[in-house]
């Protein structure tokens, strides 16, 4: 019972039970993860039959009686049936697969055969992180591959949420000045430090626009001194407040044209998505299941989205259309997954999930499948954060005992501790360029 991409329209699927006295199974089968049957409110079909498992041609198993929909994502769900009326029992978790158009035979269920690739190498590129291993929390620089550590800030302020621009020249951050949390910029070298955030004293969580020409944060509106988003130009002038107040807008999210802000916001009661019209449109709502929370939500290059849910009990990745169409759930059991983040050519997702038995970095495709565990360590292992070439990704691991910001090459080879600190070593953000340390 593996997500996965199948070749034969009509596949067969199976399950296993360690009660043998259970012959009577229920299946459903659907594009629709909810198997919603009410003729008045259905939105597709949903195909249900009645097993004896002992009886069909391999042990446990439904045959699917009619040719699925190529490059659809379809949904299915198992669970024993007492022999004649009797009650059923709880369904199983949901499985997701899609018929993979092309190649392959009647009858071939295996997943897709991954490429054969040659061994990635070592990352040539930098990283920019924070540590505190000479006393403060400062921004340090070093290659992926562990070496030329440099110190890029020095001063008794406390520097921290690092951004690098995409073309590798500046730093957003924020800044801990006089007791409060300022947006700020600098060079990629440490150098022409310059706060440009808010009087409120609660910037945070810069992040560039995909073009580099701006980049927004959360922070404090003005004057009635609630959350919400503000731009700032990469010169760091026109700094602006673009969402309304009363949204108390999180996790920030710009369209690949830059003409986009998606967030998550609980103004009308759970966690929902919004969407705006940058610079100054009105919010819309774009995504919200009753009852549920989402949040967490990333845009990809090729203008999908991603974000987590719970409305499936545990927190879960959905992906959707830019317009909020097409919601679907690509990891789906008993297991938290959160974090998602989009590969730069928008084909893969890094994410993390629990479903190891302690929080790892896992890697998958845009719908779910070839799915694998980056990290395979008992530590915590969070914030992925993708190379600009998409061959490596850099994250925050507790293997050590205390976090280090590790990096680790798309095909699992090449697991390497590259801040190598006694303290804290986190929020790493990586650089396209090498990073040239300012000169004493």
């Amino acid at each position: 019972m593996t997500d996965a991409t199948l070749f034969s329209p009509q596949p067969l699927l199976s399950w296993t039970n360690t009660d043998t006295d259970v012959f009577y199974y229920e299946v459903q089968l659907s594009t629709d993860f909810t198997f919603n049957t009410d003729p008045d409110t259905a939105t597709a079909s949903v195909y249900t039959g009645l097993i004896h498992g002992g009886a069909a041609a391999l042990p446990n198993s439904y045959q699917v009686p009619v040719p699925l929909a190529l490059d659809t994502p379809y949904t299915w769900r198992v669970r024993p049936r007492v022999q004649g009326d009797g009650a059923p029992v709880e369904w199983s978790r949901t499985f997701s697969f899609t018929v993979q158009s092309g190649t392959g035979t009647a009858g071939d269920v295996s997943p897709r055969p991954a490429d054969v690739l040659p061994p990635i190498g070592p990352s040539s590129y930098s990283l920019v992180f924070v540590s505190n291993r000479d006393g403060n929390y400062e921004l340090y620089s070093v290659k992926a591959d562990g070496t030329a550590l440099k110190r890029l800030t020095d001063g008794p302020d406390v520097e921290s949420s690092p951004a690098v621009s995409p073309d590798g020249k500046r730093v957003a951050l924020t800044v801990a000045h006089q007791g409060k949390a300022v947006a700020a910029l600098m060079n990629i070298d440490g150098s022409g430090l310059t706060l440009v955030g808010t009087a409120g004293g609660l910037d945070e969580a810069p992040m560039w626009s995909p073009t580099g020409t701006r980049f927004m944060f959360r922070g404090k509106g003005t004057p009635s001194g609630k959350p919400t988003i503000w731009l700032v130009n990469s010169d760091g002038s026109g700094l602006a407040s673009v969402t309304p107040i009363g949204y108390s807008p999180r996790e920030p999210a710009m369209s690949p044209d830059g003409h986009k802000l998606l967030f998550a916001s609980a103004y009308t009661g759970d966690l929902a998505l919004w969407s705006e019209q940058l610079p100054s449109g009105t919010p819309s709502l774009l995504f919200d299941f009753a009852y549920a929370n989402e949040y967490a939500p990333v845009w990809s290059s090729r203008d999908e989205i991603a974000f987590v849910s719970d409305v499936l009990d545990h927190r879960q990745i959905w992906t959707m259309t830019s317009t909020g169409r097409r919601a679907f759930p690509i990891t789906s059991d008993a297991y938290d997954s959160d974090q998602p983040v989009w590969s730069p050519d928008g084909a893969r997702i890094a994410f993390v999930s629990s479903r190891d038995g302690n929080n790892e970095i896992y890697l998958m495709d845009g719908e779910g499948g070839d799915m694998i565990n980056l990290s395979q360590n008992p530590g915590e292992d969070t914030n992925p954060v993708w190379s600009p070439d998409g061959r490596h990704i850099a994250f925050v691991s507790r293997r050590d005992g205390h976090p280090q910001v590790y990096v680790v090459a798309v095909d699992g080879t090449g697991l390497t501790n590259v801040s190598r600190g006694t303290g804290i070593d986190w929020q790493p953000s990586w650089v396209r360029a090498a990073v040239t340390p300012k000169q004493p």
